[in-house]
């Protein structure tokens, strides 16, 4: 099923290619060849989708290899993407993904912290640790993913990145590291083996310096806090969906004071409650697109969600997205 990748570029030259298209099964097979026969012959990763909604699923993979990378370019229908320790141990080597998000916007949730992607940014997360991709209410997705080994991008220099980083952040070279990123995919496809893995040196290089520029700009003003702060919210996550959460329960989880909790909060112009209810309103948005949620009443998806309140939570969903949470379905 999987065909050599100048199927998709005219006259492109032979190279270690791949390409997959869902198209090339029956319609009730299509996410399960996506999810067994693509994802896992080039990473180990467990997509997930309720199964109402994989009727019409599709996707397109294409997979290029370079001297000491590999680029894959990713279209499907939105998904939720697990690595778990399953995944992890049938891997060969460690190796960071550099993510270019292409359509839509994705969620890396890692390490009790997360980053979030819209078109143009570039991403980096570790492939040793579990993590979820989360794409949220947008329908379609396009991603490409550099995957590089520790050992190369790390050339025997700095340390090893354990939570996810926005890396078109950095201020120095962020756009450098996204023109460069967006050039090698549209001109992957035509390119000699030599310019493959010059164009993937130069996004390495590229990457590698952003996560150091990211690292310094962070300093003292992430540092501990942020890493306290981080974990807070992995906490309020977890467990948004019980009703009458509070911060001093999570705070105590998280073993730092109320009073610190409030301050992690103030840093960043924000405040518990706040955090709180847009985790609600994000998870109860999501449900009521979700088609497997199509008999169920707005009031039990609230309910589920962690409000005990339902003219509450028309009041919350409507001040956030503008609609009430009947017309947000209706759209779906």
């Amino acid at each position: 099923m999987a065909g050599n990748a100048r199927d998709m570029a005219t006259g492109a030259p032979d190279r270690a290619a791949s390409y997959w298209n869902t198209a090339d099964v029956v319609a009730g097979e299509r996410f399960d060849y996506y999810r067994e026969a693509i994802c896992r012959s080039f990473m180990p990763l467990r997509p997930e989708l309720g199964r109402d909604a994989r009727q019409g699923f599709s996707a397109r993979v294409s997979s290029v290899a370079g001297r000491d990378a590999t680029l894959n370019v990713v279209s499907a229908r939105a998904h939720e993407v697990i690595r778990g320790r399953h995944e992890i141990a049938q891997s060969p080597m460690p190796c960071y993904y550099v993510n270019l998000q292409l359509k839509g916007h994705c969620r890396i949730i890692q390490g009790g912290a997360f980053i979030d992607l819209g078109v143009g940014d570039v991403g980096i997360f570790s492939s040793d640790e579990t993590f979820v991709l989360d794409h949220g209410q947008c329908a379609d997705l396009g991603v490409a993913s550099l995957m590089v080994p520790h050992a190369v991008f790390h050339d025997d220099r700095g340390e090893p990145l354990r939570r996810p980083e926005k890396l078109t952040l950095s201020s120095l070279y962020g756009k450098l590291l996204a023109d460069a990123f967006s050039q090698h995919v549209q001109t992957v496809f035509r390119a000699s083996d030599t310019d493959i893995s010059q164009m993937q040196d130069l996004v390495i290089r590229l990457a590698r310096m952003a996560a150091g520029d990211r690292k310094g700009d962070d300093g003292a003003g992430e540092g501990i806090a942020g890493a306290r702060l981080a974990g807070l919210k992995a906490i309020i996550r977890q467990q948004c969906r019980r009703p009458g959460l509070s911060i001093a329960e999570c705070a105590a989880e998280a073993g730092i004071s109320v009073r610190y909790a409030h301050k992690l909060f103030q840093a960043e112009n924000d405040t518990f409650s706040g955090f709180l209810w847009r985790e609600r309103i994000s998870r109860a948005a999501r449900a009521l697109r979700d088609p497997s949620n199509a008999l169920r009443s707005i009031g039990d998806i609230a309910y589920t969600c962690g409000f005990s309140d339902l003219s509450h939570f028309y009041r919350c969903f409507q001040a956030h997205h503008d609609m009430t949470p009947g017309a947000w379905r209706r759209q779906a």
